[in-house]
């Protein structure tokens, strides 16, 4: 201190604390008095006395809060009511391209709406042309908006991963394997070459594992699932370490993104309110009903997309809608001694207006529109086109013939034929099996697999006690690693038609929650000398709920993804696979479809799926009747089939 004060005589230190004491006195001198209440005189007061009409002004006041709030309601709400539609779904079309509007329309706010008209009241005649007229505060204030948004956005995604990270840790663990009421139920995921591997030296067993083609077909999603970085088919699991970034990114992008939209709500609905001009309120009210209805949009994508659960997304959705009208009904109670004409409103509303463009700015183009275009699905164009249906073929190590039969009829034998006949389709293909304690037989799985290279193999073991775990294995492990809208599980011994299955999966349906398949009932085998025998058939009743045969059925993605996120422990497994299936669709509440066509006994011109109903559970004598079906013109004259002379 002693060397500091020698010194500071040729540092010329008093000279700048004086000077410095100087400015900054001045400066919030200045700045106080600018802070008047008193009205100023001329320009838009004049403008607006000539129009003044308290009591038109009072009703026009009440209408723009009804249409105001009614076109934030339908702004928000078509997003998340739309999402149960296919063409308003998160990763459609229609979605992007109205989404994409809506964040021109929230750029738009913010540079041609908020931000002139903050440099217009900062900069406005009124106020003292020092400090107001020397410095450009609209764009700083702006500026350190979009820069405190960006330091929020980072904060929050680290704040929300280790969140989540810590949660998905206490929910896996150390786990084992599946069949073992793991919490996770993940599946085990092979490489190109049939290898499998999990994460080496540690945490926990995953699950499946397949040839190629799973990774162009992967969801981007997690803790769900298409940030309002529209880049990813949102759905909340908790998967993968990719997922789980972009569903923190939801996450954290809707949070954000309502309160920079809240922000200058209030701020607009306020002047609304305290304006007793009709020729100041008429174009505001249809400015703002526009604005409100495709920021709302805007908002409840990113709602949408972050997955929130029903409760949450009500509460977002209803703050959002109802903040301008709030803002109006503040300004009109505040009207009597509010003066939207003094110096100190005009720098409160042009520094509020310069924060919100500038949190609208950044939102509009780093979170939304750049999100969206330059994502590697922008546009709705990644790598491989999204599947319509994934199908997995249950199979085990003793239906090598089933599946050399299946091979040589309607299920391609080569990695080519598999992709062309999804092209053609939309649907994709694989033989789902578990594992065995027997090396010999995984030995010869694996040569089978490096031969055919399409196998799922699930990290469950293989025996029929495990059906429903194994079932449960395969919808999980399907859903994390293809992204499709319906999810078929088959037997290896029925006879399909893909092309009739791509036809009845691509039905438009109006309930996103849907379960397809041969429905029945029937009564519960309490008698353990059957081959059906229930062992918790006491819990069930007398008579089955109605549920789908066995053999084949189909779960939409929106069943699945729900099935995806539920621990093994939290699902009653029944004896039975089809009855533990039918159970959950009861406890979710879906939409029972029945068709015929997947359980028909014999070839029509409309059967999807053969099989020996009711004779077998399946094609008596599969490896037989699948070459004698295919030889029947009515069964196997399809342009998606293998041609017979291969």
């Amino acid at each position: 201190m002693i060397f500091i004060e020698d010194l500071s005589p040729y540092l010329y230190l008093e000279g700048i604390r004086g000077k410095t004491q100087i400015f900054t006195d001045s400066f919030f001198q200045k700045l106080s008095a600018s802070m008047s209440n008193a009205s100023c005189s001329g320009g838009a007061a004049a403008e607006v006395g000539a129009c003044r009409n308290d009591s038109v002004a009072l009703i026009l006041k009440g209408v723009a809060i009804a249409t105001i709030l009614t076109a934030g309601v339908t702004g928000v709400a078509i997003p998340l009511v739309g999402r149960k539609r296919r063409f308003l779904r998160t990763d459609s079309n229609v979605f992007f391209a109205a989404k994409a509007f809506a964040a021109g329309v929230i750029l738009a706010t913010g540079f041609v709406h908020m931000l002139p008209d903050a440099t217009s009241s900062l900069t406005d005649s009124c106020l003292p042309k020092y400090p107001w007229s020397k410095f450009p505060f609209s764009g700083f204030f702006a500026m350190m908006a979009a820069l405190a948004t960006l330091l929020v956005d980072f904060v929050g995604t680290q704040y929300y991963e280790r969140k989540q990270e810590k949660e998905r840790a206490g929910q896996i663990g150390r786990v084992e394997s599946v069949d073992s009421l793991s919490e996770s139920g993940i599946v085990e995921v092979k490489d190109s070459n049939g290898k499998v591997f999990g994460e080496e030296e540690g945490g926990g067993m995953h699950i499946v594992g397949m040839h190629a083609h799973a990774a162009h077909h992967r969801h981007s999603h997690q803790n769900g699932p298409e940030a309002c970085e529209g880049h990813s088919h949102s759905h909340s699991h908790g998967f993968g370490g990719g997922d789980q970034e972009d569903g923190v990114r939801h996450v954290v992008v809707s949070q954000v993104l309502e309160l920079g939209i809240v922000s200058h709500s209030i701020i607009i609905g306020l002047s609304l309110g305290v304006s007793q001009s009709p020729c100041t309120i008429r174009p505001l009210m249809a400015a703002l009903s526009f604005h409100q209805f495709f920021e709302g949009f805007a908002l409840g994508g990113c709602i949408s997309q972050a997955q929130f659960g029903t409760l949450h997304s009500t509460l977002m959705a209803c703050f959002f809608a109802i903040t301008t009208p709030a803002g109006i009904a503040i300004g009109m109670g505040i009207s009597s001694f509010y003066n939207p004409d003094s110096p100190r409103a005009l720098i409160i509303e042009g520094i509020f207006d310069s924060i919100s463009a500038g949190i609208l700015v950044y939102m509009a183009l780093v979170d939304l529109i750049a999100a969206d275009f330059l994502s590697a699905d922008a546009g709705g164009l990644p790598d491989r086109p999204k599947l319509l249906g994934f199908v997995g073929i249950q199979t085990g190590f003793s239906s090598g013939d089933r599946r050399a039969a299946l091979r040589s009829t309607w299920f391609p034998s080569d990695p080519d034929g598999l992709l062309r006949l999804e092209q053609a389709t939309g649907l994709a293909f694989r033989f789902v099996i578990g594992r065995s304690k027997d090396a010999k037989k995984m030995t010869m799985l694996e040569k089978e697999v490096e031969q055919y290279k399409d196998f799922m193999l699930i990290d469950v073991e293989e025996e029929y006690l495990k059906l429903p775990y194994k079932t449960l294995a395969f919808f999980k492990a399907a859903f994390e690693l293809f992204e499709a809208d319906y999810y078929v599980k088959a037997d290896d011994d029925i006879y399909l038609r893909p092309d009739r299955l791509a036809t009845l999966l691509a039905k438009e349906r109006t309930n996103s929650l849907t379960y397809i398949g041969c429905m029945k009932k029937g009564p519960v085998i309490t008698d353990p000398k059957f081959k059906w025998y229930e062992k918790s058939g006491h819990l069930i009743g007398n008579e089955y709920f109605l549920h789908a045969y066995g053999p084949i059925y189909v779960l939409s993605t929106e069943v699945v993804a729900s099935l995806a996120t539920a621990r093994n422990n939290s699902l009653r497994m029944f004896s039975n696979e089809d009855v533990t299936i039918g159970s959950w669709m009861l406890a979710m509440n879906v939409h029972h479809e029945d068709n015929r066509a997947i359980c028909d006994p014999r070839c029509t011109p409309t059967s999807i799926a053969v099989w020996d109903i009711p004779k077998c559970s399946g094609l008596c004598n599969p490896a037989t009747r699948m070459k004698e079906l295919h030889k029947i013109s009515m069964c196997s004259k399809s342009p998606t089939l293998p041609p017979d002379d291969r």
